[in-house]
C-alpha cells in the first residue's frame, strides 16, 4: 500500500473547539460554536484557541471530563470519544 501524498488536511484553529463540537462535553451554546466571530471579543483573546481552551476548562472543572491542555484526560482517549472528535474533523458540516 502506497502512502498518500496528495492529501491536504485543514483543521480548525482549536482542538478544544473540536471537543466541544463533538458533543462529548455538554454545552448549550451551539451558536457560539457555529459562529465564534459573533461571540468572541478579539481584544480579550489572542486567538479562538485561547478562548475555547478557557471555555472548555471552565465548563469541565469538577467533572470527569476535566480538561487540561498540558495532559489529555484519558476520557477523551476512550475509542467512542476519540471517534466523535475524529468525526468532527472529517465532517462536511
Amino acid at each position: 500500500m502506497q502512502p498518500f501524498s496528495n492529501i491536504r488536511l485543514c483543521l480548525p484553529e482549536s482542538f478544544e473547539w473540536l471537543i466541544l463540537r463533538s458533543g462529548i462535553v455538554s454545552t448549550a451554546d451551539m451558536k457560539l460554536l457555529d459562529d465564534p466571530s459573533e461571540y468572541i471579543e478579539s481584544a480579550e483573546y489572542f486567538s479562538w484557541e485561547n478562548f475555547f481552551e478557557k471555555y472548555l476548562i471552565g465548563i469541565t472543572v469538577g467533572t470527569p471530563f476535566k480538561y487540561d491542555k498540558s495532559e489529555i484526560n484519558d476520557i477523551y482517549l476512550i475509542p467512542a470519544n476519540s471517534k466523535k472528535i475524529l468525526d468532527e474533523i472529517i465532517s462536511n458540516e
